[in-house]
């Protein structure tokens, strides 16, 4: 090891502690979801819409682009490149508001016409071509599936960093063979936890525990920004740090001595992504989810407000990371070091809950995309066109598990910036 590396960050046990009760929360709001949700319109419909019935405040809040991205990966690029990353973020802000205004009322008004349970269910009747709807369900699930890894590595990321490292040293004295076993660990926490109840709730477990940890988030962002700019001395003393310990980039401009992300770029990427972005299949399943479309016109209030507490805050915060937590060896790992650095331990832990639950809920609503695929586009339309209200059933619940699965054993050796593949 080298000994200029500076030594791993953990949090004390309390933190852990309070990540475990938010998660104990979330998996106890999939299984309410579970019993409480109405089996009058089908299994399908139930598990994979929530029978069409969100309100205003839930399509905000679970339509927004947070995700392991937001608390993970764009901080980390802030950290290492500076100022012009809130570029690229602010297009985040953007595109859900994009998606909703033109895309929200159309989409809606399709799916509830046709019946549609899936995104590639709508394209086929809106075309008349199921050679389209088969297309478009195996680019969603090669897509998703690949955009699920760094969220895996995201959440592993985050519960290595709670674990007490003496767990973590006990693990790796009684012979583990990898050198990351606390990211291991991490992993296997949260892929049990997310898939359990998204398995087990459906869409109405995922939209519940989203409004859940999306409350959380904002309170942890909102907690988090006056400490990094007590501890920082505020912006300007922040900036000139990240000046010193990479170049006049930090401030401006291409970023930290390597030509990443030029001024010209940004901006481009900033139009783009807002148009691109309306193809987002998680957003739009949301769409076909909604109540009517006095819903959508409040929820699109609803949403900017909540895009504006989240990342404007969240790019002053890591700016001023680098003059808090200088020369990390693991860029990714900013977010965890940063609060536990910061905050007590019960805070951190309250804290930590909001990049956590970003990625649970981002996690959450990919594996239902997926498993509709599997079972609803392939499965039911192709192999089984017979099958039984209950072997449809029992086919979403196993399709979900096995996706959670293989993600998991893909995300063990994982990009070194998630930001990177999530683009």
């Amino acid at each position: 090891m080298n000994n200029d590396t500076p030594p791993p960050i953990h949090a004390e046990p309390a933190t852990l502690l309070a990540l475990v009760i938010f998660t104990l929360v979330s998996l106890g709001l999939g299984v309410v979801a579970n019993l409480v949700s109405s089996k009058k319109a089908g299994f399908l419909q139930k598990y994979f819409l929530g029978n069409r019935s969100l309100g205003a405040f839930a399509v905000a809040l679970t339509a927004a682009v947070v995700s392991g991205g937001t608390f993970v990966g764009f901080p980390s690029l802030a950290y290492k490149h500076g100022w012009v990353i809130a570029l690229w973020i602010a297009s985040y802000m953007v595109v859900p508001l994009t998606v909703l205004g033109i895309l929200g009322k159309r989409i809606g008004q399709l799916a509830r016409r046709t019946g549609a349970i899936t995104l590639p269910d709508l394209l086929r009747e809106r075309y008349g071509s199921p050679a389209l709807g088969l297309l478009t369900s195996l680019l969603i699930m090669l897509f998703l599936t690949s955009n699920l890894i760094p969220q895996f590595k995201a959440g592993g990321v985050i519960m290595k960093m709670v674990l007490p490292a003496g767990v973590v040293s006990q693990v790796v004295d009684e012979g583990a063979a990898s050198t990351d076993v606390g990211y291991y660990l991490g992993l296997a926490v949260f892929a049990a936890t997310v898939v359990a109840y998204t398995a087990y709730g459906g869409f109405l477990a995922a939209i519940w525990t989203d409004v859940f940890q999306s409350i959380i988030m904002a309170l942890g962002v909102l907690i988090l920004f006056p400490l990094a700019m007590m501890a920082s001395g505020g912006l300007s003393a922040a900036t000139e740090a990240g000046i010193a310990q990479t170049d006049i980039g930090f401030a401006f401009g291409p970023g930290a001595g390597k030509n990443f992300h030029p001024i010209g770029l940004a901006f481009s990427f900033f139009f783009m992504w807002a148009i691109t972005g309306m193809g987002q299949p998680s957003t739009m399943v949301r769409l076909m989810s909604f109540r009517d479309s006095r819903t959508l016109r409040f929820s699109i209030i609803y949403m900017t407000i909540y895009n504006l507490m989240i990342y404007i805050p969240l790019v002053f915060i890591f700016i001023a990371a680098r003059a808090i937590v200088p020369d990390l060896a693991r860029p990714d790992e900013v977010m965890p070091s940063l609060v536990i650095k910061l905050a007590n331990p019960y805070i951190a832990g309250l804290i930590l809950a909001a990049p956590y639950g970003a990625v649970m809920s981002t996690v959450s609503g990919f594996l239902l995309i997926i498993s509709s695929g599997i079972v609803r586009d392939v499965y039911q339309r192709f192999i089984r066109p017979q099958a039984t209200e209950k072997e449809i059933e029992w086919a979403s619940y196993s399709a979900t598990v096995l996706v959670g699965i293989a993600v998991t054993l893909i995300a063990l050796r994982p990009p070194e910036y998630l930001q990177l593949i999530i683009v």
